[in-house]
Formats: structure tokens, C-alpha cells, sequence
């Protein structure tokens, strides 16, 4: 996983179920989550790491200057 703009994805189970967090690096709180709803962690973890992407491009778009 690529660490671009200090960003993680984390996941954790819950249940029989598992999730992903979004966590800024050096900050203990949650930027983004999921509900417990991936059967798998590989599942988890690809959903969380396209919301990471999505979150980013966001991030970017609101940067630039209008």
C-alpha cells in the first residue's frame, strides 16, 4: 500500500465481519470509515483503498484555486 499524502487504510474485523478506517499518519482519529459489511479482508481492504483514492482526488480538487 502506497502511503501518498500520509494517508492509511486500516482494516479491522467486527464481528464476522470486517471494515476499513482512513487514518491521516501521526493522527489517532479517523479521517473515513465503513460499516462492518466486507466478508473478507482482501474485500475490506480494496474498498477502503479505493475510498482512500476517491477521498484524495476530493482532497485535491478542492485545493485548486477557482
Amino acid at each position: 500500500m502506497d502511503n501518498q499524502a500520509g494517508l492509511s487504510v486500516r482494516v479491522a474485523k467486527s464481528g464476522k465481519n470486517y471494515h476499513w478506517e482512513i487514518y491521516r499518519d501521526g493522527i489517532a482519529q479517523k479521517v473515513k470509515y465503513s460499516a462492518p459489511i466486507y466478508i473478507t479482508e482482501e474485500s475490506a481492504m480494496a474498498a477502503g483503498c479505493e475510498a482512500r483514492a476517491l477521498y484524495l482526488v476530493r482532497l485535491e480538487r478542492s485545493r485548486k484555486p477557482r
